[in-house]
Formats: C-alpha cells, structure tokens, sequence
C-alpha cells in the first residue's frame, strides 16, 4: 500500500540512432540505482538518479515517458528519505511530464498517487484529498471499481479524511474499500488488515470506541490468518487495541492486550532495548489505572532492575519508577512503603537536579496525595504548597503544572467541606486554564466540573449548572455531539441538576447520556452501565418508578454473571427493581424480586454489600411506612456535612498552629489559611471567630489576598446591620482590584452589588441605584448565571427606578426579570406579576402598545386556575386599572366589569378603586345605563 512506481512505456519517437548511443548507458545506471536504493544507500541512489536524468538532457530528450518515470523514481527516492518537499517537486514534474505524453494515464495516476501521499505525510491533507481523489477518478475508469489499486485509493483518501479530522467520511472511505475488497480475488488478507486497523483509528477518532475495538480485532485475525502475527505492524495495532479499550473504559481489557504487546516486544528485542522498557513501564502505569496494583508493581519492579542495568540507578527514569512504585503501594494499601519509595524517589531527583526543580515538584505532589489517603491532611497540604512554591518559581504561575498543584489543593479542601477555599483555588486554575497558550480543551473542561461540584456543594446550584453547560460547549467544539467524552459531560450536568432536584431536565440530559454511551461504548460498558444505574436512581427519587424498572431492567440484561461480582451487582439491581415494584403498591412482585435478590447474593459468596443493605433498608421502610426514606437520608447528609466542616475547621486551625501563626503575624502563605478559616467559621455560626481571622487576615495580607479581606469583613459588618463599616471596607476592595486588578470578573461584580446594598439598607436609594446598574451591565456581560441573589436585586433595582421616575430603565429590569423567571419557573403567577411590573413602566412612558401585549398576557395567564375564581376577578380588577391608566378604556371595561359582577355575586373582587376607575371609564366611553347601573349596585346588561 505504499508506493506504485511502476512505468508504462514511452511516448514517441526515442530519436532514432540518438537514442541507441546514450539508453544503454542509462539501462546501466538504473541497474546500480536499484542496487543501491535495495541496499539503503539513498544518497548514492540520488546521484545515480541526477546522472540519469543529465543524460536525458545532454541527449536533448527530456520529453519522453521513459525520463518521467526515472524523474518519479528520483521522487521515491527522496520520500524513502523522508524529504518530502523534494519529493514533492519531482513528483509533479513527473505528472506533468506524462499528462503531456500519454494523458490521465494509469502510469500518470501513479506519480500522483505518489505525490498526495507525500502531502499526507507533509500534513498538507487539503493538498493530498485533491489529488487522491483524481486519482480515484482515472482507476476507477480505467482499472474498473474492484481493482486492488483502486481500493488502494479508497483507503488513501479514507486516511486522508482521518487525518482531516473527518471521521465520517473516513469511515465511508474504509467502508467502500472493504466491500469492494471482498468482492476482489487479488487482494491479500495483509491487504484487507491494513483496511481493517485503518477503519478502527478513523471509528476511534469519531469516538465510537465500540467499532473502533470490533475493527482492529478483525485487523488482527486477518494477519494471523495471513501467518504475519509475529510482525511489528501486528503488535502496534494491539498498542493501538488496547488504547481504544482505554479510552472506553475497558481497563482490564486494555491490560491484557497491551501485555500481550509487551510480550512480543520482548521478543524481538533484548529486554534492554527502551523501547522495551519504556512499553513494561508503560504496562504498570495502565495496570495501576485498572486497579491491579500487584500486577503494576511487579512491572515496576522489572523496569527498576532494567533501568539500574542500562541507565544505572542516578538516572532520573530510575527516580521515575520509584515514584510508579510508590503509587503502587499506595493502591495495595502499603502505605509505609509507599512513603519510602516516594522518599527514596524524591532525594535522587533533588541530588540530581536541585530542590526546586519541576521534576522534584512531582515526586512532592504524590508525597502530598499519599499523606491525604492517609488522613495527614496538614501534611498533604504542605507537600502540595512545597510542589506549588516550586512551579511557581520554575514554569510561572501561568503554567497548566500550576493550575494543576492548585486544583489538587482544592480537592482536599473540598473532601473537608472547606467549598469557599476550594472554590477560591479552582477559580484561579480555571483563570489559568483560560489564558494559558499550553493546556488542552479536556483540562479547561476537567476545571469546569470540578469547580461544578464545589459550587453545587456550597448551595451554588444554578451556578454549577452553568459551569457544567460551558463545559459542554467545549465538548461540542472539540469532539461531537456523539462522542463519549460528550456524554460524561452530560452526565455531569444531570448529576448537578438532580441534586438540584431538577428532575426531568435532569432525566432528560442523562437519557441522551446514556443513549449515545451504549451506542459508542457498547451496551455492557462499565461507563455506560454506571450512566444507566444512576438514570434509573433519579427517576426512582421523581417517583418515576415504572421508568425506573425499565431501565434496572436493562441493567440487568447487560450483566452475564461471569464473576462473583458481578453476581453481587445482579443481587443490587433485582432489589432496586422490588423497591420500585414496591412503590408503586405491587407487592406480589416486589416481594418475588427481592428474595431472587438474596438467593442471588447468596450464592455469589461475599457476604452483605454495602448497597444492597442500603436497598433493603430503603425495602423494609417502604413495606412499613409506605413511602421512601429521602427524609432521613437528607437528615443523614446533613449530620455528615456538619462533621466534614468541623474536620475542616480543625484542618486550618492545625495548620496555622504548625507555622506558629498568631492572629497578629500571620506571613504571606497563611494569609489564605486564615480566610478560610473564617469562611468556615461563618458556615457554622461562629461569627465571632470568624470576625477575628478576617481581621488578622487583612492586617497581614497584600495584593488581592487583601481585597479578599476587606470583602470578609464587609461582608460581616453587612450580616451584621453595621452597614457604614461594611461600607468602609466593601469599597477599599473595589478601590484595590479597580487600580490593581481586572475590573472584568465576577469577583468585582458582585462587590458592586454589595455596595449597593450596603446604600439600599443606609436609605441612601440613589448611590444604591448607582452601584446596582454597573453591577447588572457587568453581570449581563460576564454571562453570569442568573439565581435568586441576582433576581432580587435585579427586581429591587427595577424599583427604586420607578421610584425615582427612570421607567425606560425599570422596564428594562423588569423584563430581563421576567423572561429570567419564565425559564426557571415557566409561566407561573410570579412571572405573569413580573409582566404587570414591565407593564406599569410602560404605562408611565407612554408606551401603549407595549403595555396592552403585556397586559393581554398577564390575563390569559390568569385565566389558567378558572374565570370562575375570586383570584381572577382581583386580577381583572387590577389589569383593568392597568388598561385605564394606559387610555384602553373598551379594555379597561371588560376586565372591570368582570371584577364588579363577582363581587355583586359575593366574591370580593372590585376594590374602591376599581369602581372608581369603571365608573370613569363608562362615563367617557358614554355609557350612560351601564353607568348608572353601577353606580346602583344592579346588574349589568
């Protein structure tokens, strides 16, 4: 599938006699051409090859067929060498050359066959889909559809799209070639392979991983059907099996096949070679990933022994593999080890490379993860801060080595329920993510979720939502809107928005989750199961349990029972669905599916799980109290919450205490410290504490950590009705980042909405009012997530405007509210209030046309609970005070009259002022009867 060099005859006359006295000297030249270019000597083939084409000059005949094809072989030539821009410049004046002499012959679709696998190989694949698409056009006509050259060209350009990143149409390609290949008794099973494996990177970079491990598995009996199983190419495409297994989730199965490629690396090389040990390493790392922490050390331990043998034990590869192992040990639960090789790691690469080297930061950031499996939090902590101090002294604070050192931090705040010092971490990664030149999309989107779940945790739900949205965007743009990578984004999404109790959006966003896991991964795949599993659990907690029995039900299906596990998650599954069954009041059923559920656990050995007591819990409280216990559960969730902030308490107390820290001489790296302490003192109801440390906090701090501070503290003088200081210490926040500092972030957003408030409480309406638009533009700009916080302030804004006359602008306010409301709520009596709010600004501007669209809405909106009910005939009292205001007199008298008639009928519905504004209205439209009538108390006609 390389090459096709072959020439096809000449053009023409050679000459006569001219010809005969210089071509066996050429004859003879190509000879020791292909002699030398057989042997590897490219550079003594290149002059052969500039020798042969001087004669043609010299003969003045370089017209011909026959110096085209000895200008395309100087072309391979040059391409064997990997020159391809040369390559590339011989090629096209060979086409060139035989497109003049013999037209779009086979011989020409050569040369240019040749020529775009050169741009492929150039990474010009615009350049090579061109021509591979021309040729495709000649072989086709001229070699007919089932050709193995044309099928060759079908694969090319099937490469080509892949390169492009067009998998689709790789895969179309792929597809073409393989049927038209089936159906040609020419072409090899080696041949047929090649295909295969190619189909299999064009699926895996489409993300459907499910294909993608079906076609390199064919790849893979073809050529051991061809006899070839022992070749490179046969064991790359098993490196290329197991990453794609990886990829999917399928670790166990990535393990064994990448070992098998270690196997046969082994065997044709010495277990010296690097590549060897580099793949033996490379087999530990996966086995670590999959769990199989035996199976990981004993690699390491191997790639230890080779690399003190090949490298000797100063050689930073042999620190490496120590820092492996101690991860190792770490998973076997051999945590003294772990510190020992982790240790022993640490000290080569300092005496290698100095304390603060990038390399040694590493070795700090495992020491840190391993003092926190351990629960030496102050210990972690400090390691972390050492690997941090050290990027931040060698690759920047701008690096994604940073963002990383600070997002490790935040996950150990975040395990001790420190959200406010987590969040705080993970926005500055998140900053860096955003600007920095290195990093890739995945971990912008990695710091995304994560600063998701912090903000869902603190309360911040809608917030985490939107974290979670902007995350997915990126996945769209970076891969598709069927790739798996895609999915866990969804996924994400509905985990937040079901903790947020947002059921069906929730429901929704995980059953497209699920749909294209099952698709791309497969029906049994652990991800998509787990997707699954968790769709059917929130449709259980909606009340969904039919649907929640469909989808166990699935889950069920897709486990063989092929280990005492996954008999165990067999027993888990059967018991959820009897809980479902027994919700929904078929006893008969439930009761059969849950004693299925214990022979099954039973017999799978083990003993109780720990879900399977919580379904029977959840099992026998149904049966006794006749609803599911999320009560007690959210009661549970709390207690636990209550305890992880008094973990984290302890935490910073401890680690102000290691440094010795007072309140009054807190250094620059406590400052932070101190923040959070106070932060979670706030949580708890500490005030008083938590007054102290923002105190010792500002006293000591500089730069932002300061503004940080004096935002605290406003902050508590606010809470505390102390609106004058919180006041003072809001505005020197403002006054420091405004000079030195972004004024563009969410942080100085919300200190102008602070400020506001702190006026709005003072009285002082006006200052309020000017801390609040600026604060409103900000917020609309950063695109910002919309919750309560900012409704209430948004609608309090809208009516200090009224007040002090600025309709145009409290419309403004008043809309953005509504239409806000209308999408988190729906059309519901709040929005339908917002509405008559807009319309009232309007009204006083004069806007008539806009108010009556506003009005006539809020009426139809009212007419959902029955025009029957006294809170409709309030609503057409007011609207038609509304319609009277705004000079829709005919208006004004169909809701007014609505309201009297049912007060007439009992209903308390037309207030003093309604009668006063129908009776106006009916004396200038000139209805004198109807006038009178109310003016009786009678009925009107």
């Amino acid at each position: 599938m390389g090459h096709h060099s072959g020439s096809h005859g000449a053009c023409g006359s050679r000459g006569g006699m001219k010809m005969g006295f210089y071509f066996a000297e050429v004859r003879k030249l190509r000879r020791e051409l292909q002699a030398a270019y057989g042997a590897g000597e490219y550079k003594k083939a290149l002059i052969l090859g500039k020798n042969i084409l001087q004669k043609y000059l010299e003969n003045d005949d370089a017209n011909t067929m026959e110096y085209a094809s000895d200008m395309h072989n100087l072309g391979v030539i040059f391409d064997t060498m990997g020159m391809y821009a040369k390559a590339v410049e011989y090629y096209k004046k060979a086409a060139i050359l035989k497109r003049d002499c013999s037209g779009e012959s086979l011989s020409y679709a050569d040369t240019v066959n040749n020529l775009a696998i050169a741009y492929n190989n150039m990474g010009e694949g615009e350049k090579a889909r061109r021509f591979h698409g021309e040729v495709l056009k000649i072989r086709e006509a001229k070699l007919g559809k089932d050709h193995p050259d044309t099928i060759y060209s079908l694969f090319h350009l099937g490469n080509t799209e892949e390169d492009l990143q067009q998998y689709e149409k790789a895969v179309e390609y792929h597809q073409q070639a393989l049927e038209r290949a089936r159906r040609s008794a020419d072409f090899s099973k080696e041949d047929m392979a090649d295909i295969f494996a190619s189909l299999g990177a064009a699926y895996d970079g489409g993300g459907n991983y499910r294909r993608s491990i079906s076609s390199y598995e064919k790849a893979l009996d073809f050529m051991e059907k061809a006899g070839v199983e022992e070749s490179f190419c046969y064991m790359i495409w098993i490196l290329s099996l197991a990453e794609v297994c990886e990829k999917a989730g399928w670790n166990e199965l990535a393990v064994e096949y990448c070992e098998k490629a270690v196997q046969m690396r082994r065997k044709m090389m010495q277990d010296s070679h690097l590549d060897y040990i580099n793949s033996l390493n490379s087999l530990g790392i996966l086995c670590c990933k999959a769990g199989m922490f035996a199976k990981s050390l004993q690699c390491h331990e191997e790639v230890l022994r080779l690399v003190q043998e090949v490298l000797g034990s100063d050689h930073l590869f042999y620190a490496d593999t120590l820092n492996n192992m101690s991860a190792d040990y770490s998973g076997m639960n051999e945590m003294e080890k772990a510190l020992e090789a982790n240790a022993e790691a640490l000290r080569r690469k300092e005496a290698a490379l100095g304390p603060s080297h990038p390399q040694v930061a590493v070795c700090y950031m495992s020491r840190g993860r391993l003092y926190e499996k351990m629960g030496r939090d102050t210990d972690a902590l400090a390691a972390y801060e050492k690997a941090l101090l050290i990027r931040r002294d060698t690759v920047g604070r701008m690096d994604p080595l940073y963002a990383d050192t600070l997002e490790q931090i935040a996950g150990l705040f975040t395990a001790k329920g420190a959200y406010e010092a987590a969040a705080e971490y993970l926005q500055e990664a998140l900053y860096i993510r955003r600007e920095a030149e290195t990093g890739t999309d995945r971990d912008l989107v990695g710091g995304l979720q994560l600063l998701a779940d912090v903000k869902q945790k603190a309360g911040e739900g809608q917030a985490a939502a939107a974290l979670c949205r902007e995350a997915i965007e990126l996945l769209e743009k970076h891969f598709s809107k069927n790739h798996p990578e895609y999915a866990i984004g969804l996924a994400k999404l509905g985990e937040i928005l079901a903790r947020e109790k947002q059921y069906d959006e929730a429901i929704q966003i995980l059953t497209e989750s699920a749909a294209i896991q099952k698709e791309m991964l497969d029906e049994d795949n652990p991800r998509y199961l787990k997707t699954l599993e968790y769709l059917a659990e929130v449709c259980v907690r909606k009340g969904d349990y039919a649907v929640a029995v469909q989808h166990y039900l699935a889950l069920n299906d897709a486990n063989y029972e092929e280990t005492a596990e996954d008999k165990q998650r067999a027993a888990e599954t059967l018991l959820a669905i009897a809980v479902c069954y027994l919700a929904m009041g078929n006893e008969k059923k439930a009761e059969a599916y849950r004693k299925e559920a214990v022979e099954k656990l039973s017999r799978a050995g083990g003993g109780l799980t720990e879900k399977f007591a919580k379904r029977h819990q959840q099992y026998d409280l149904l049966a006794n109290k006749g609803k599911l216990p999320y009560a007690g559960a959210e009661r549970q969730a709390k207690m636990e919450e209550r305890r992880r902030l008094q973990k984290a308490k302890d935490l910073f107390t401890e680690m102000l205490a290691q440094r010795g820290e007072q309140a009054q001489s807190l250094d620059a790296e406590a400052v932070r410290n101190a923040i959070s302490l106070g932060d979670l003192q706030m949580r708890t109801g500490n005030r008083d504490q938590a007054f102290f440390w923002y105190q010792a906090a500002e006293q000591a701090a500089e730069g932002m950590e300061y503004a940080q501070a004096c935002r605290r503290l406003g902050e508590w003088y606010l809470t505390a009705g102390e609106y004058l200081k919180g006041l003072q210490k809001l505005t020197n926040a403002k006054n420091y980042i405004e000079e030195y500092d972004s004024v563009k972030t969410k942080d100085y957003c919300e200190l102008l909405a602070e400020i506001g408030d702190c006026y709005f409480a003072m009285g002082e309406k006006e200052k309020a009012v000017g801390m609040y638009l600026p604060y409103i533009r900000l917020f609309r700009e950063l695109q910002l997530p919309r919750g309560k916080q900012y409704q209430r302030r948004l609608e309090r804004t809208g009516r200090l405007l009224t007040d002090s006359g600025r309709h145009k602008d409290a419309a403004e306010c008043f809309s953005e509210l509504a239409l806000a409301t209308r999408m988190m709520e729906g059309e519901t009596e709040n929005f339908a209030r917002l509405l008559l709010k807009t319309a009232a600004s309007h009204i006083a501007q004069g806007n008539q046309k806009e108010a009556n669209t506003l009005l006539d809405r809020a009426l139809l909106l009212g007419t959902a609970k029955g025009r029957e009910t006294e809170a409709y005939g309030k609503l057409c009292d007011r609207i038609g005070r509304m319609y009277a205001a705004n000079g829709s007199l005919e208006r004004a008298e169909d809701c007014l009259s609505i309201a009297y008639e049912m007060t007439r009928n009992g209903k308390k519905c037309l207030t003093r002022d309604g009668l006063a504004a129908l009776l106006s209205v009916l004396r200038k439209l000139g209805r004198e009867e109807r006038y009178f009538a109310v003016k009786q108390g009678k009925k009107l006609e």
